[in-house]
């Protein structure tokens, strides 16, 4: 895991957590079994107060390093995803959080930038943990009407019946759930929810209660070993990040490790057991809680800071390994292994492990709240649209009301809509309103043009256009919105540049895109509303984190020090040509149905280049988005357009 976590080609890398599942549920039912076996019951309060102990602790401590070395380390976009999950880390239940509210699955791009991503799988065996022993004792004791029955069998059938439910569960999900959509909701139930990954530490709990007396012998349990192996290194190499996951083929990594436990369980003499047993192998077992805590975070932050290249991850998670060790040595053993702990102590511990992680995260969401809304600390601060959540899957209709600025003595109201995009202008838009005492409604989704092709699907499909099904209903909702209620101005912005590429042959597109953006401009003036279609403006394509200009994904130090002193520019042919097929899209639109054309690039380049910065002036937010100043500049322009249509409209 750690290897692919690294950036090495190990692709089945993550059925890591799969093993690590199995041997959990193997190594806790078998301890629970033993204590079972002697007095016929559990105390409860034993088993909890010695997982406090051994758990919570170590996993306090790096929450809370995290969380505040983030302020600095951490990219600034992840920051608050970070807060987040380390505060439901600390209440066991960073899968939930991750599975109902993280927009991208486990391993998109924006997830890399999480340090405490990893926290899921310990919330998932946390929760195991919770309800297995009680499970566990219920079954063993059973009820009146199966106590004729021996008690091994009981826990036997919950075990298997258990195993059944939930691996019945996993493989269904990984049926229904299109490979495209495994970032979908089912898609995180599937990886992230201890109800789908339960059947792993059942498989190892089935193993501690089977009878396997078959496996007693060196031959027997050389095969099993070498088989286990087989099926662990197999998963690695064919089981990949595409596709929903666990799925069928999660069995090899599950099977595999119960083979291997079977196999060193029964008859430890076997070669693949030998092996194990060496003292670097043991040494890195005990060691492997503590690494798992502490390796990810040192790989996501090396990864922030020197993007795009490996070396300095593997280096990272190697240093990982000292800290590993210093936090076993100095904080979890001397806790672990302290004689005779009282029971008040123990709880006051797990206040302690609870109470600083939530602490910390706090201080991390403000700070980032600070970060991202102060424009003279950030350059990159995220538009209005934003902050005020009216960048929402949420139609005009229904987004907040803080997406609506009301001009003193109002002449009417005016709509800025499309993708992330249109909202870059929110800024200049709104004040431009205000100064032509308009109304101004903000309507934005990001990564959805604001586009319909209508039936005319094959348009769509030439321009390699698409629109998820959120997407598609925030466009038709919202045109429908328009139309039910027309304001006297709407200004669209959308990606035309992401799908009309400068081709040698590309007449073909730009007709078809003119058509589509015709046909809707047409909806919208027949209920009396003057449309506006903004330019696209330059794209610097290849501009990268942290060393290539401070933005979303840079480390909040380098902001605070001034940022980089990269300034990616474009000669302006340049862009001319790579905007010439949307520009001609959306401007044979205007001329066909008599729009309006709002074109910033005059204003936003200088006549032989176009800059992400102008001085000590950042101009570009990221490669391709205004920063929240170079919206403010375009104010006057805003105004200027809105009040000559608004004159326009009062002629006789």
């Amino acid at each position: 895991m750690v290897i692919l976590h690294a950036g090495l080609p190990l692709p089945g890398g993550f059925t890591g957590v799969d093993i690590f599942f199995v041997i959990s549920g193997f190594v806790i039912t078998r301890a629970l079994m033993k204590r079972l076996s002697a007095d016929g019951r559990l105390v409860m309060r034993t088993f909890y107060f010695a997982r406090i102990r051994r758990l919570l602790p170590a996993l306090a401590l790096m929450l809370v390093v995290v969380l505040l070395v983030s302020m600095a380390l951490g990219a600034i976009g992840a920051m608050g995803t970070t807060a987040r999950t380390g505060a439901a880390a600390a209440l066991i239940n960073a899968n939930t959080y991750l599975m109902i509210f993280d927009v991208g699955g486990y391993f998109d791009a924006a997830s890399a930038l999480n340090p405490l991503l990893h926290t899921w799988s310990l919330s998932v065996e946390e929760q195991f943990y919770v309800v297995f022993p009680t499970l566990l004792l219920l079954s063993w004791l059973g009820i009146r009407r199966f106590r004729s029955s021996q008690p091994l069998v009981r826990v036997r059938w919950m075990l298997l019946i258990g195993t059944a439910m939930s691996f019945a569960l996993a493989m269904w999900l990984s049926f229904v759930v299109p490979a495209d959509e495994a970032g979908g909701f089912l898609g995180r139930f599937d990886y992230y929810s201890a109800f789908t990954r339960g059947w792993e530490f059942a498989a190892g709990g089935l193993l501690a209660v089977a009878p396997l007396a078959w496996l007693a012998t060196r031959r027997s349990a050389l095969i099993a070993g070498a088989a286990g192996a087989a099926l662990i290194a197999i998963g690695l190499v064919v089981i990949t990040e595409s596709g929903t996951y666990p799925g069928p083929l999660t069995l090899l990594p599950v099977v595999g490790a119960v083979l291997v436990i079977a196999a060193g369980t029964h008859e430890a003499r076997n070669p693949v057991s030998a092996a194990l047993s060496t003292e670097p192998m043991v040494w890195f077992g005990n060691l492997s809680y503590s690494w798992y805590l502490w390796h990810w975070p040192f790989i996501v932050f090396a990864g922030i800071w020197w993007s795009g290249s490996t070396g300095p991850q593997v280096a990272a998670a190697a240093v990982s390994l000292g800290a590993a060790w210093l936090s076993m040595k100095y904080l979890e053993e001397p806790i672990r292994f302290r004689p005779h702990p009282s029971h008040r102590s123990t709880l006051r511990l797990a206040a302690i492990c609870v109470a600083l992680p939530l602490l910390a995260a706090l201080v991390l969401s403000q700070w980032h709240a600070t970060l991202k809304r102060d424009v003279t600390i950030n350059p990159f601060a995220l538009h209005l649209d934003s902050l005020l959540d009216c960048d929402s899957p949420a139609p005009l209709g229904k987004k907040p009301a803080a997406c609506t600025w009301l001009a003193a003595d109002s002449r009417g109201r005016a709509v800025l809509v499309g993708d992330s995009l249109a909202g870059q202008y929110s800024e200049g838009f709104v004040e431009g309103m205000a100064a032509s005492g308009l109304d101004a409604q903000v309507a934005t989704l990001s990564a959805c043009p604001f586009m319909e092709f209508g039936a005319d699907t094959a348009a769509a499909r030439n321009l390699g256009f698409s629109q998820d099904r959120q997407c598609a209903s925030f466009v038709r909702r919202t045109m429908a919105s328009l139309i039910a209620d027309p304001p006297d101005i709407v200004f669209i912005s959308a990606s035309a540049q992401r799908f009309l590429h400068p081709t040698s042959d590309s007449s073909p597109a730009v007709l078809e895109w003119a058509k589509a953006r015709a046909d809707m401009i047409r909806r919208l003036q027949a209920t009396g509303t003057s449309v506006v279609l903004i330019d696209p403006l330059a794209k610097f394509d290849g501009w990268g984190p942290m060393t290539e200009g401070p933005f979303k994904e840079a480390p909040a130090i380098t902001v605070l020090r001034g940022g980089s002193q990269y300034n990616p520019e474009l000669p302006r042919v340049e862009v001319h040509q790579a905007l010439a097929n949307a520009v001609t899209a959306e401007d044979s639109a205007v001329a066909e149905t008599g729009a309006t054309s709002l074109q910033f690039l005059d204003r936003v380049c200088s006549a032989e280049t176009c800059a992400a910065r102008k001085g000590e002036t950042w101009t570009y937010r990221d490669f391709e988005h205004l920063s929240v100043a170079a919206s403010q500049g375009l104010a006057s322009a805003f105004a200027e357009a809105a009040t000559t249509l608004l004159a326009a409209r009062d002629l006789p």
